[in-house]
């Protein structure tokens, strides 16, 4: 049985207004056991569209379109993302 327990997913912001000079995109995190949304990165992004977890399950990868690039995020022992 595969359990899941937290979903992630990219807004790449409001239509026709992010872009690289005014990034509005966001990556958010939803935990599913505690019923909350919480943004890994808010309004920062130059349109983030994808997204992958690696096989360990203590990193997202979100790739940034407009500044042709993969983030990583990594999770702590205190259970928080930071950006790396």
């Amino acid at each position: 049985i595969f359990i899941i327990d937290s979903l992630y997913f990219t807004d790449s912001g409001p239509f026709g207004e992010t872009s690289l000079e005014n990034p509005k995109g966001s990556v958010f995190m939803i935990d599913l056991e505690g019923q909350f949304i919480r943004p890994l990165a808010l309004n920062c992004l130059a349109y983030p569209c994808g997204i992958a977890l690696s096989l360990d399950e203590r990193a997202i990868y979100v790739s940034e379109t407009c500044k042709n690039r993969v983030l990583r995020f990594v999770l702590t022992t205190g259970g928080q993302y930071f950006f790396r």
